[in-house]
């Protein structure tokens, strides 16, 4: 309940799902998947892509690969093709890009789908499996010795579930330890002094808004905080701007409660609380900000491709890592850059869309079908400019850090589309959410600009 006006954009948010519902309601089916396709390759973890075939008996090792196959394919447009995908884990290490050379057409689908009858899920990852915990007391530890350069990841994932990143007062909705200052936080004499302070990332929630910005320096018992961040969060007047601290977050002296993790990069280890008697059996960082994009243009767009029954995980975003931290308007339109000005209505007019971890833009008869999208440290799936009649059905959203659809944006081409910026006929039908909006508070599970 909110204690003041309604503001525009959380009206935006509230209805979303109305929008969904009504604006989007009158499109057709964009595949005819009961069609028999004239053309299957397959893609198998035991294949190989320098000696197979694509054959069921000589399977491909990569979706890359297959998708060359395709595109290079004299059939490809003429009827349907499919791509069928053995069960395993594909372990990604640079998002599947699809444009107009892609393409099927009304008459010839291209579908990338798990193989029927497959014993195992398809999951296309862009995790960095961790092994080789040692476990003393219920503390677990673990080298990551190939954690890519310059990438610390958002989430850790055990067994399948949810870790929580070390933080401080859990359960406490405002945290009572720290006092606001002019330029950051001052600890009281019970906290504990942080060996990392440079890691070390506040949060606030308040209403509509949620903020994440990280400490730049500790000084004199005081934490100053990173730029523009701090900055932009407080050109909003109180109490929609940085006015309290609900928590500190990713030290290692919060690694206090079982489930929680710390990631140190210097020595790229990586502390985990057990949750149970039992050491971790799988674990996960995710790596990789993007899974799969269906990226046309105004004059090509993709058109015609179908995904069935795939799992999409372990994808992060880690633009909150850098100075510009997590400054949300709202609903996950957040300030990126300098030079916002004070305002007293708690919104900015330029503000960025929280990126998809599988995006679609300019695209026509794409359809998301049966598919699960878990572990996702963005928007699940985004359907940006240029939608139109797409297709998503029967989906599974869980364990998402921010929304778990976005559809269309509040830009300047969004709010007045040409023909081909125009965002029509895409058809939301029959998906499960549960678990959105676990890492950003403010997002709503559809978001519709």
């Amino acid at each position: 309940r909110l204690n003041t006006p309604l503001p525009l954009f959380h009206a935006v948010s509230v209805v979303a799902v109305m929008l969904a519902m009504t604006l989007l309601q009158a499109c057709h089916s964009t595949t005819d998947s009961a069609a028999d396709a004239c053309l299957t390759y397959w893609v198998s973890p035991t294949g190989s892509d320098a000696t197979g075939d694509g054959s069921a008996g000589l399977p491909f090792a990569s979706i890359e690969r297959a998708q060359q196959a395709v595109r290079a394919s004299p059939l490809r447009g003429q009827c349907r093709v499919d791509v069928n995908i053995a069960g395993g884990v594909y372990h990604f290490k640079a998002p599947l890009i699809f444009d107009a050379r892609d393409s099927g057409s009304s008459s010839g689908t291209v579908v990338y789908r798990a193989a029927p009858g497959n014993a195992s899920p398809v999951v296309l990852s862009g995790g960095l499996d961790v092994g080789g915990f040692q476990c003393t007391e219920g503390r677990c530890v673990a080298q990551v010795p190939n954690l890519p350069a310059g990438i610390v990841p958002r989430q850790f994932y055990v067994d399948d579930h949810r870790a929580m990143r070390a933080r401080s007062n859990v359960g406490t909705a405002i945290n009572p330890d720290y006092a606001r200052v002019v330029n950051g936080y001052q600890p009281i004499r019970s906290v504990p002094k942080l060996k990392h302070p440079e890691l070390v990332e506040a949060v606030t929630t308040t209403q509509w808004k949620m903020m994440r910005c990280r400490v730049a320096s500790e000084s004199s018992d005081t934490l100053v905080m990173e730029n523009p961040c701090w900055d932009n969060a407080n050109t909003f007047p109180a109490p929609w701007n940085f006015y309290q601290l609900s928590w500190l977050e990713n030290a290692p002296e919060f690694l206090t409660e079982p489930n929680m993790w710390f990631l140190d990069p210097y020595s790229k280890t990586i502390t985990y609380r057990m949750l149970s008697g039992a050491p971790p059996q799988t674990a996960t960082l995710p790596v990789l900000e993007s899974l799969l994009q269906v990226t046309g243009s105004p004059l090509l767009p993709v058109r015609s491709l179908r995904f069935e029954n795939l799992v999409f995980a372990y994808a992060t975003w880690l633009l909150p890592n850098s100075g510009h931290g997590y400054v949300a308007d709202q609903s996950g339109n957040v300030l990126i850059g300098s030079g916002y000005q004070p305002n007293v209505m708690g919104h900015q007019q330029v503000t960025y869309p929280t990126p998809g971890n599988v995006s679609v833009q300019y695209a026509h008869d794409i359809a998301f079908v049966g598919n699960t999208f878990k572990h996702l440290g963005g928007v699940a799936l985004s359907l940006g400019t240029g939608c139109q009649n797409n297709l998503i059905q029967d989906n599974r959203f869980t364990d998402i850090a921010s929304s778990a659809l976005w559809v269309g944006d509040i830009s300047d081409v969004d709010m007045r589309p040409d023909a081909a910026a125009t965002n029509s006929g895409n058809r939301i039908q029959n998906n499960v959410i549960t678990h959105s909006g676990q890492d950003y508070w403010d997002s709503a599970a559809i978001y519709v600009g």
